[in-house]
């Protein structure tokens, strides 16, 4: 990044009313002061880290969302599961107009929220919104603006919050206007505050020997200007600036949590910071959970919503529901047809096989010189007992005594079906043989395997 652009992130940072919590302020601009030319502010108890990219926080849950063109867009919007729910990951420090910065330089801005947000309410596939906060908050300026935008999504579908590692200041203020708040056992909430940085470098510069004049016109033009000692009436203006923004971030977070959280007990602590179960305590969130507890019960309350969506849908329809029947959701019901259409070409496929297969075995049995001169019966006892295999049906035909006609394959082999007549009774034979046959036969059959 070029020397200007850090000098067009520190009008972001100095003089100007930020919603962050203080050592964010302050290690962000210690970070880019050395490369504008600034002094860096002295942090005796607090070691400066430098900001470097971020990898996004739910970047592991979901799958990519196609743009309105039917087409993915070169900037993902979110992520959304197979249930519905959109997750907007907000992982950094947030900024009023900051679209053209990036997200490798650790900021997320208002404005690429909101249109996550619009898309994701647009969305029909998208029945609700996990909002995934790791963020220490940051500009004043949108932040109301960017709270109010959460509420009316939350007003179209359900739009849950959790603090994932951090949801402090103005990144809370966001949160506030979510329809429940969950904060994970070691996260951070609060610090419901406006801090304002002044810098004075009249002292340096007069070390330095400049003596920089300022020409202007507008008695508070120049107020809180860095090169000339902060006067009593320019502190007051910035104090002025200062609690109009934090009667704003008192409002914003009562008009998001209600009854939860009014503005008195909002402005009672002091901007203070609380951990998981604390926040929950002070009515800052409504339970202790993680990121993907907060994604389970959101799924839940998503699923059960398609369920009555459905019901409706077959009560005007006309469709009586017994008080026991279960009623399939969305998914059900997809998952549902795939398996029908599934097993619909599986029975006709194995319909073709199972024909296949009885035409070998019949042919297999009419082959057979064993069922020679015996084909009626072959046929007759193939199919009463599919179970049999061919062998089985031919060793029960070889005991049956050889009619003196030609068999029935010959017959129509020799002249055709249709000259087939009735010929003479075939050769009798004794009582004897033909009861060893009946006996052969019922003990091959089912029933007389079952005796």
């Amino acid at each position: 990044m070029s020397q200007p652009k850090f000098a067009h992130l520190m009008t972001k940072i100095i003089n100007v009313p930020l919603m962050i919590h203080p050592r964010a302020a302050a290690t962000i601009y210690n970070v880019l002061a050395g490369r504008c030319g600034y002094a860096p502010a002295e942090l005796p108890d607090f070691d400066v880290q430098a900001i470097d990219g971020r990898v996004k926080a739910s970047r592991f849950v979901g799958d990519r969302v196609k743009g309105e063109d039917g087409k993915f867009p070169a900037v993902e919007p979110y992520l959304r599961t197979s249930d519905g729910v959109a997750i907007i990951t907000i992982d950094g420090e947030l900024v009023n107009r900051g679209s053209w910065i990036g997200a490798d330089s650790g900021l997320v801005s208002y404005e690429g929220i909101k249109f996550q947000l619009s898309r994701a309410v647009r969305d029909q596939k998208t029945r609700a919104v996990l909002l995934d906060f790791s963020s220490p908050g940051g500009e004043a300026i949108g932040a109301e603006e960017m709270a109010g935008a959460i509420r009316a999504a939350a007003e179209n579908k359900p739009v849950y919050a959790v603090a994932n590692g951090m949801a402090a200041s103005a990144a809370y203020a966001a949160a506030a206007g979510a329809t429940r708040i969950f904060a994970a056992p070691s996260s951070v909430l609060g610090s419901i505050g406006v801090v304002l940085l002044h810098m004075d470098y009249s002292q340096a510069l007069d070390k330095a020997g400049i003596a920089p004049t300022l020409i202007f016109a507008g008695a508070h033009k120049t107020t809180g200007n860095p090169v000339e000692p902060l006067t009593d009436a320019a502190a007051a203006e910035l104090q002025a600036d200062v609690d109009t923004f934090y009667k704003s971030f008192l409002s914003t977070v009562a008009q998001g949590r209600g009854r939860r959280l009014s503005a008195k007990a909002a402005r009672e602590t002091e901007a203070r910071t609380f951990i998981g179960a604390e926040a929950v305590a002070a009515g800052l969130a409504d339970t202790v959970g993680t990121f993907e507890e907060a994604l389970s019960e959101l799924s839940a309350k998503v699923v059960r919503a398609s369920t009555r969506k459905v019901a409706q849908t077959r009560a005007n329809s006309g469709v009586k529901i017994m008080a026991n029947e279960a009623v399939e959701t969305e998914t059900e019901t997809a998952i549902r047809e795939a398996a029908l259409a599934a097993h619909k070409d599986g029975f006709n496929e194995g319909h073709a096989e199972g024909i296949k297969k009885a035409h070998v075995r019949i042919s297999t049995i009419l082959a057979d010189p064993r069922v020679k001169g015996r084909d009626l019966f072959a046929l007759k006892y193939a199919v009463k007992y599919p179970h049999l295999s061919e062998d089985e049906v031919c060793e029960i035909c070889a005991d049956i005594p050889e009619t003196q006609s030609a068999s029935l394959a010959e017959k129509v082999a020799a002249t055709g079906v249709n000259a087939i007549k009735p010929g003479a009774a075939p050769q009798q034979t004794s009582s004897e043989s033909w009861g060893k046959v009946v006996s052969k036969v019922n003990s091959s059959s089912p029933a007389g395997r079952a005796a």
